[in-house]
């Protein structure tokens, strides 16, 4: 298993659709969430997207491996596809937040654990504005998350900084 990792804006989707179409028998593990859909994203390959009750549901009947809030949404990953895809000899990449990592690394020890760093926190405030799907305040909050999750980037194993795709 691959997780990547990163504060909100540092391009971890973009890197894994790239590291997909590089790398063969890779296969990406499709998070679930509560949040919106975002223009351009599909509900099934970019995320499961469900209601909330749906979600309490799966967390209820134990189906999640991990599962988190970031930024008022929850965000997990399927126990079944992870068993599955494994079990299958499947490696698994899987973009999920830094809190779902710390989980999933203390569950799953073999775990390669790559953090993904914007060139600089300027840098990361111009990419989320040209996001264009968070309001002025949602950034600032953003921004202020990045600055603690940076801290967390000594834990991976590999670190990188997302200056070019």
């Amino acid at each position: 298993m691959f997780v990547v990792s990163g504060p909100s804006g540092t391009g971890k989707t973009s890197l894994c659709a790239e590291v997909l179409k590089k790398v063969s028998g890779l296969v990406r593990s499709v998070s679930y969430t509560t949040r919106p859909l975002r223009l351009n994203e599909k509900d099934g390959l970019d995320y499961h997207f469900v209601t909330y009750e749906g979600f309490w549901d799966k967390v209820e009947r134990e189906e999640l491996v991990e599962w988190v809030e970031y930024h008022g949404h929850f965000y997990g990953t399927s126990q079944e596809v992870l068993k599955r895809e494994l079990a299958w000899g499947k490696d698994l990449l899987l973009a999920i937040e830094t809190q779902g990592a710390q989980k999933l690394k203390s569950r799953f020890p073999d775990v390669i654990s790559v953090f993904l760093l914007p060139p600089s926190l300027e840098v990361l405030e111009e990419r989320l504005k040209k996001r264009n799907t968070e309001t002025g305040e949602e950034i600032e909050t953003r921004l202020a998350q990045a600055e603690q999750e940076i801290r967390l980037g000594a834990q991976y194993e590999y670190v990188i900084v997302n200056d070019e795709l």
